[in-house]
């Protein structure tokens, strides 16, 4: 992208940085002392590869930036290993600080959009996303619980440490956003044993009880996802509640419901 090919005034600092500490123009005392106080070319290095789409995220927002996070997204699907590592740290950068949550949320863009086309990029590297949970935003935290879920199959284990999460963001009642992707990680993570199903499933009973606005569907997305896994009892409150919604106004909504009580009936 055109934007990755501009050297900024930060760019120019940070070489001139790593000329002082190869010596370019200094004698030897100089560059010792220079060692001392200086940051290692490691972290220089690490400084500079950052910068490549650290300034892009920090001055796009709203659609641009979601645009510029799926071409993100596609570079990385496509081999670009780099852009990967980038993302991975800029989701958890600065987390308590409002003023930089463009450059998380849009970190956080890549993720989801690699992830949901290919989770085994992503699945190794749970744990070090995780922390971005707590990120400030509701888009951070929605974009990477679904990272999440988009990853349990492969990654369980790590995964499953989302539930907490997503117990928090539907009780926040923040949005349907935050809300919704909550409830599809639960059905994501449910749909993996049994065992984790019956776990989600009082969650996900409590954010049908008592829903948000448009939430209904995100709630019956989970409820399809789980329902071939809970237990018996389990299973006959979802056909209850699916039943139900087979009255709903939205039709979105009673598409779902009748693809629960069909999913059973088969």
């Amino acid at each position: 992208m055109a934007g990755r090919e501009i050297i900024s005034n930060n760019t120019r600092r940070l070489f001139t940085q790593v000329c002082v500490q190869q010596g370019l123009g200094r004698n030897k005392r100089d560059q010792d002392e220079e060692k001392q106080s200086r940051p290692s070319m490691v972290s220089l290095r690490q400084e500079l590869i950052n910068m490549s789409i650290l300034e892009e995220l920090e001055k796009n927002r709203g659609t641009t930036s979601s645009a510029l996070g799926k071409s993100l997204a596609n570079q990385v699907i496509n081999g670009d290993n780099e852009i990967l590592s980038e993302a991975i740290q800029l989701v958890k950068y600065d987390l308590k600080n409002e003023k930089t949550k463009n450059i998380r949320a849009g970190a956080a863009k890549i993720l989801e959009k690699v992830a949901e086309k290919k989770p085994e990029l992503i699945s190794p590297y749970l744990t070090d996303i995780l922390p971005a949970l707590n990120a400030v935003e509701p888009q951070t935290r929605w974009m990477i619980i679904m990272v999440f879920g988009y990853c349990s199959a492969l990654n369980p284990n790590t995964a499953k440490k989302g539930i907490s999460y997503a117990k928090c963001f539907i009780r926040e009642k923040q949005g349907v956003c935050l809300s919704g992707a909550a409830e599809l990680f639960l059905g994501f993570i449910g749909s993996v044993s049994t065992e984790l199903a019956d776990e989600v499933f009082p969650v996900l009973l409590d954010a049908y009880d008592d829903p948000l606005p448009n939430e209904m569907d995100w709630i019956l997305e989970a409820f399809m996802k789980i329902v071939d896994k809970v237990s018996t009892d389990n299973q006959k409150t979802i056909i209850e509640c699916a039943t139900e919604q087979m009255e709903a106004f939205k039709p979105s909504t009673k598409k779902r419901a009748e693809k629960i009580i069909k999913m059973r009936n088969q």
